[in-house]
Order: structure tokens, then sequence, then C-alpha cells
């Protein structure tokens, strides 16, 4: 068989990798190879240092090694008869000077003695494995070629302890020197040992009495070899004076044995045993994120994780395709779904394209119409996939004031258009089902919103969210006491506290009372809230809650997240009904609790009994009319809520009655139940599904904005944290400087000069003060010098 034409060196220094390739033999000489090694692997080495460069070549099934040091020797490689075209170089770095220490005649006037480096019968780092590198009884060392090296101590006796003795100090050596000495002075150590390297297919070898920079640079090593073969080992000893390890596989023969050279830093692997009998495994603890971090790029690691999920989930792209099929599936496992989808085909040759998707299933459009309250809170949130785009949530609350999830929708944006649509579908689930009934409709104050339910849904009241036009409010017009009288009046369950609130406003700020004056009251104050709904919520949480219940499905491909949202649904809705079923009490479990802490703020209340169902209740020196027949209270609490205010509570306590029959049906085991009693059916896998015959649908345009998309949405700064419950800030910052709200003294605008002088005199006063204070504290400190001075003399005379 002829040379190759060309050929690729792997050159291996001191566990360094460089690589040589599309080398001429016809044009290579000796000092070509010298070069080239000395530009990749040894430009760290000072120049004049006197080093002897050794390089050779291990070619596979020749049994002996090639010394490279002459253009011959490089033509006499090349022309081996079998020679691969890729080839394991190995190059070594020595001092000309040999292993020793200088041998003075004399120090401080005493003879030089040869000792025993091993006196104390323990060599650092040595055990029973390690007899080729223990120190004999003659103060050599054997070299691997057989010479001795001798080690001469100066100025120890023989019945002492050597300086050069074992540590355990995490497997440093004690030098034994004074500090500010120089360390091993005329000691120049050499270890002559294979390196590690990778062969011609690039695979890490390991060899015994091969050798490595330190144990860290051994463990790495092992490390990738473990991995690479598809084996666990088990590291019985894993230290710096030594690591041992063996398969894990019982009865595998492998075994591994290393620990540090005489200099407690080189690393030598001293036994080895190779060979396998175990299998290959699948799973390896050592292939870790870190490792794999250290091994690929960037941009390789992203490539892989994008390859897995897609051949998990699907990709993006494709998954839009399956979406027509989807929704024959969805009818045909759960009857009585709603799911409509729109789409554009802006040309008559082009595929359609993906416009909007409103999904809900039987079980929830069931479940929403016999156990839930005409409530119904609406919210989008972004998706985080590559073609964008919202997911439009709408949920109820059930009787344990729990959400209930009604319907979703995957639409382009926010705008009037894909409100419309959402809103379509559901006054569709409303009004196919013969539901006359006072319905309410919260949401985030979204732009376009009002008009769209004015329109779809004019029975219907729109309730905005308090918390987002508290933020639109405190931007316009900060400050604490607005902040709290604005809570006040959006939680008041009166008229009459309402208005005092809003009178505390318009004294604080007439501005800000007028744009609160200029928003529909039924809105946003609890006081004005349809009380046939039965439910207080001035925040539309809900909504936004259930955005946060869907976690990360919000950036899987559409199909992979519809379907995840049906599964958690799906399960939620049966957990609920078994918790439903173990109750004893004839109302939800919450109620109960709401109850049992109502009871206890009755009991400051003090309940007169007038005649028929009214009773005069005194609460705080406040009287408040309770009428337990018609379900009212002054304060308005039962109605807008359905729960007996503490009021009431006082009088059905009074009345000796069972207070649960005082709360609405709203809030009864058998409502919930009626909610959670409905299910969603499992749909087949994708895989199993007769695709439908016609145009695939294609997925929307791509729409990437400059930059890293964002995926956590920015919060205000009074907003509580992701996981916590606490505000950043309790209350608003007011300026000491200029008396204003929103920032403090030290970015302070506004200079006034006489704020600015008064603080220079001030810091004047404190420094005169401090002087002052010096002046005394040395007055009596010599005093103090003088009297001990004078009791010393004394006794001593």
């Amino acid at each position: 068989m002829p040379p190759p034409a060309y050929f690729d060196f792997i050159i291996n220094h001191k566990g360094k990798v460089a690589w040589l390739s599309n080398i001429d033999p016809d044009k290579y000489c000796y000092f070509d190879l010298f070069a080239d090694v000395s530009e990749k692997l040894l430009s760290h080495y000072p120049i004049g240092l006197g080093l002897a460069i050794s390089i050779f070549c291990e070619p596979p099934g020749i049994g002996y090694r090639i010394d490279l040091n002459s253009d011959k020797s490089l033509i006499d490689m090349f022309h081996l008869d079998g020679v691969p075209s890729t080839l394991n170089l190995f190059v070594e770095v020595e001092s000309p000077n040999p292993c020793q220490v200088e041998h003075p005649s004399e120090v401080d006037g005493e003879d030089v003695e040869v000792v025993d480096a091993t006196q104390d019968g323990h060599v650092y780092g040595y055990n029973d494995e390690d007899d080729d590198w223990n120190l004999d009884r003659e103060g050599e060392v054997e070299s691997d070629d057989g010479g001795r090296l001798m080690v001469e101590i100066s100025g120890v006796d023989d019945g002492e302890l050597s300086d050069y003795q074992s540590s355990d100090d995490e497997g440093n050596m004690s030098s034994g020197s004074d500090e500010g000495t120089e360390h091993g002075t005329g000691f120049n150590t050499n270890y002559n040992g294979k390196e590690p390297y990778v062969d011609c297919e690039g695979e890490v070898v390991l060899e015994e009495k091969m050798i490595f920079a330190d144990v860290d640079a051994f463990r790495a090593k092992l490390r990738d070899y473990t991995v690479e073969k598809g084996f666990k080992i088990v590291r019985d000893k894993n230290e710096k004076a030594r690591v041992t390890a063996h398969c894990d596989v019982e009865g595998c023969p492998w075994r591994i044995h290393a620990s540090p050279l005489p200099d407690g830093i080189t690393y030598q692997i001293k036994t080895y045993t190779p060979e396998h009998t175990c299998i290959r495994v699948n799973h390896n603890e050592d292939a870790n994120s870190t490792w794999i971090a250290k091994k690929l790029l960037k941009i390789q690691l992203y490539r892989a994780k994008r390859k897995c999920m897609d051949e998990l989930e699907g990709s993006h792209g494709g998954q839009y395709k399956l979406l027509p099929t989807y929704a024959i599936e969805v009818r045909k496992t759960n009857p009585g779904s709603l799911i409509k989808m729109d789409y554009n085909r802006p040309f008559p040759t082009q595929n359609p394209m993906f416009g909007r998707l409103f999904v809900s299933f039987a079980g929830m459009i069931k479940g929403f119409l016999n156990g839930c309250r005409p409530f119904i809170g609406v919210d989008g949130c972004h998706l985080k996939g590559p073609y964008g785009g919202v997911l439009i949530s709408a949920v109820a609350l059930d009787g344990n004031n729990g959400l209930f999830p009604l319907a979703v929708a995957v639409v382009e944006s926010e705008n009037n258009q894909s409100w419309g649509f959402f809103l379509e579908h559901i006054q569709t689930i409303i009004r196919a089902n013969g539901q006359h009934r006072p319905w309410t409709i919260m949401s985030d104050q979204q732009k376009g919103l009002d008009g769209v339910v004015a329109h779809l849904l004019p029975e219907a009241s729109h309730r905005n969210c308090a918390r987002h036009l508290f933020n639109n409010f405190k931007a316009k017009y900060p400050g604490l006491a607005l902040r709290k009288q604005f809570w006040i009046a959006a939680r008041a369950y009166n008229q009459r506290k309402f208005n005092d609130a809003m009178a505390v406003i318009k004294e604080l700020d007439t501005e800000a009372h007028g744009y609160l004056v200029k928003l529909p009251v039924s809105s946003w104050a609890r006081h004005a809230f349809d009380d046939r709904v039965r439910s207080d919520h001035i925040t539309n949480n809900g909504a936004e809650s259930f955005n946060n219940w869907l976690g990360n499905l919000r950036g899987k491909p559409i199909l992979t997240m519809l379907e995840g949202i049906k599964c958690k649904v799906m399960s939620r809705i049966q957990t609920r009904h078994q918790k439903g079923v173990a109750w004893t009490h004839g109302i939800t479990a919450n109620v109960k609790k709401l109850l049992i802490k109502v009871g206890r703020e009755a009991r400051q209340c003090k309940a007169e009994y007038c005649g028929g169902t009214e009773y005069d209740v005194m609460d705080n020196g406040v009287r408040h009319l309770v009428d337990l027949g018609r379900i009212e209270c002054v304060c308005r609490q039962w109605e807008i809520s359905g729960i007996p205010c503490k009021h009431a509570m006082a009088a059905i306590m009074k009345d000796r009655k069972n207070v649960e029959d005082f709360v609405h049906s709203y809030y009864s085991k058998e409502m919930y139940l009626r909610a959670y009693g409905s299910m969603i059916h499992p749909i087949l896998d994708h895989s199993m599904w007769t695709i439908i015959p016609g145009d695939p649908l294609d997925p929307p345009p791509l729409r990437r904005s400059a930059g890293r998309s964002r995926k956590v949405r920015k919060i205000a700064a009074d907003e509580p944290a992701a996981g916590t419950s606490q505000s950043k800030r309790s209350q608003t910052v007011k300026c000491t400087r200029c008396k204003e709200f929103g920032h403090n003294k030290r970015t302070c605008k506004v200079v006034k000069e006489d704020q600015l002088g008064a603080e220079v005199d001030q810091a004047k006063e404190v420094w005169e003060t401090m002087g002052e204070v010096l002046q005394v504290a040395m007055k009596w400190g010599k005093h103090i010098l003088s009297t001990l001075v004078m009791a010393v003399v004394q006794l001593e005379a």
C-alpha cells in the first residue's frame, strides 16, 4: 500500500493537544516540524532557558517509538509500511541539568550528610501501589531508565526526622524551611513519562506510568475517559494524596490508581487495569451540565437543546399544520366543545395562514354554566415562541373562590379585532344555553375592550382591575395619603364610606378627585357592583394567576401548549371533584374558614332583637340594621359578597340559627360538585390521527424584534416580586429637602441656598465639637500618664 499523500499530526504535550493538517511529506522537513511544535505548544517557555526538546512518534502496529531528530527520521516515518494518515506525536521538554542538589562542602561548619528521605517510614502520597517511586534506604530515587538520582539534604542527624516528610494538610508537602527561605534551591526535577493524549480517532487514552500536571488534570481526563467509554466508576479515594477508582459493575476488573510524584504536584497513574467485561451504560453521572458546557460551544449547546425540544415536542412551525385535524379530534372526543379557527389566504395559490384559534372544552362549558357565578375575568399574556402572539384566557369563580378555566384563545395581539373574536365566542357559550343572568366581565383596562363588551354583551357590566387603575392613578398623583384613600374608596361596601374617602381625596388634590370622578363608579368601586353576581373582587388577579399557572407552556409549540393546558385543566377538575366529595359540611372549605373568622369578629358586636327578622347590632359605637329574612345589612357586605358579615353573624348567633343557611347557594357543596362534575376526555396522540386532506396550514408571519426577546415582564416598584407577597416599597418616599414625594434627598434636583448654608454651618459645628473633645482627651491622657510614672517610681523606691 503506498503511503498517504498528506498527513495530519496530533501533537501532545502535558495534556495540551495541537493539530497540524495537510502536511505534504515531500515538502516537510525536521525544522518545519520543530517550528510548528514550538509555535503550537512551546510558546510559553522563556527564551534562553536551555531546554532539551524531544519529539517522537509511536505509529500503530510498529511496537516501538521513533525519535524524530532529523530529516531522515521524519522521512522514515512517512514511508513506513501501513502508516496511517493521522499520526500522534509526543513532545517532551527537559532541562539539561540532572535532578540533583548542589553539594556545598560545608554548611555552617557542619559536614554534609546523606540521609534517608523515608526515615519515618512514610513517603508523601505513597502506598502499597507506589513501589516504583519509593525512596530507597540509600537516599536514592530510581528513575524510569534505571538510573539513580542522589538526594542529599544537609544539617539533619540520623536520629531526627527529615525535613521532607508526609503531611496531611490536603496533600501539601512540608518544606521544613524558615519563612523567607527560597525553596528548592538547586533542586531541578524531571519526570519521564508519557503525557495524556488522544488517538487518531480522537479518543482519550489512559496508560500506566502516564503523568499529569496535577490532580485536577488527572480527574478531568478520567472523567472524559469514562464518559467516552460509557461506564460508571466508583471513586474509592478521591483526595489530593491519591485517586483510586474501579468500575461500578460487580465483577468488572477495570481499576485505576494514581498519586503524586515526590514533588507533590505532578500526578502519575501507578496501577491500571484497562480490561472491561461490562456493557456500555446509557446514563453517566459524570456527563453533567458542567462537563457538557466545557466541551461544547454555546451555539452548539443551543442547537442541541433546540433539536431535543423539537424531537420531544415538535417544531413550532410544523405543529400549525396539525391544527385542523386537532379541531376534528376535539369535537370527536369531547362533543359539545367549542373550537373555532380563523385563517388568512392572501392569494388563491397560497397556502392558508394561521390567524386565530378559540378553544373551550365541553367539560369546561358545562362546569361554568352549572356551578359558577356569572363572573368572567379575561386577560392576555404574550407567548414566548418564535411566532409570538398572545394567549387570551377567560376564568370564572367556583364556590370555593377558586379559579375555573373557561376558554383560551391564541391571537396575533390585543386589539379590537382579537378581543371581538374572543368575546364573540364567549357570547355563544352564554346565549346558546339559554342563560339569562347578570353577567360581569372583569379586565385590566385593555385598549378597546370597553367598546367590544358594550357591543357584544350589552347586558353585562364591565369591571376594571383596581390595581391597574391605581398604577395609572399614582403615576399622575403620587403620595401615601392619596394611595390610602384610593383603596378605602375602592374597597368600601357602602356609599357613605365611599363618599367620605372621595371627600378626603378632593381635599388633598382636586385634580386627583376629578380623575376618579370621570371613571364609571361601577367599574372600580365595590359599593356600586351588581349584588346579584355575589362577587366582591376588585382586582383581576384570578385571570393573571391562571397565566402564571400555565408556567413554561407559553414557550411551547402551539399544539403542545394546548394539550398541556387541556391536561392541567383535566387533572384540576378531577382533583377538585374528589376533594369536594370528601367534605362533610354543606358549604365549601374556604367559605367555612371565612365564617369562623367572621364569627370571632362578631363577638365584638352586640345584637338586639327588634322583632320579625330584624336586629339592631352595635359595632364599635355604630348601629347597624340587619334583616335576616331579606338577607340585608346596612354595611352591604352581605349583599355584595353573599357571605354573612360580622353584623349578620352576630344576629344569627343571637337567634341560635345555623349560619350555613344564610350563605348564598353559589358557595354550597352542591354547586361546587356541579362545577366539577363533568370531565375532559383525553385525545389520541397526533401520531395516530388521520390527517384531513387539503392545503396545509402555514404558521403566521415570523415577527422578530431587534435584540433578545423578553421573557420576564417588568414589574412596578411597589409590585410584589414573583413568589413573594410583600411589595418592594411599603410607602411613598418623601424628600427631606424639597418636601416633595417620589424621590429622596440624595437624588433631589432642587438645592436651596439657605438649606445648603445650614448644612455647611452644621458641619462646621460638628468639626469644632470634635476638636474640643480631642483636646480634652489629650489633656487627660498626659495627666494619667504622669500619674502612672510617679507610681512606678515610688514602687521601685
